[in-house]
């Protein structure tokens, strides 16, 4: 089972929030659902590939950030 529990997990795509440097007040800024503006909340956060975050971050190097999902959730 647990063989079976870290092969899933190795074999699961790695999911990213593409964070905005600005901020709301004192909130940080995610990108939000299918890169249309921008949420302080994570719910409505976008999720993006790896090689989507990278190639949004190439694009917009300064102004955006990529963090791994499972380290900001």
């Amino acid at each position: 089972m647990e063989r079976q529990r870290k092969e899933y997990f190795m074999s699961a795509p790695q999911l990213y929030y593409i964070r905005n440097l600005g901020f709301v007040g004192n909130c940080l800024r995610w990108w939000k659902e299918g890169g249309h503006g921008y949420t302080c909340d994570l719910n409505e956060a976008w999720k993006v590939t790896e090689e989507a975050a990278r190639g949004i971050t190439k694009i917009r190097r300064g102004e955006d950030i990529a963090y791994r999902v499972e380290d900001v959730d």
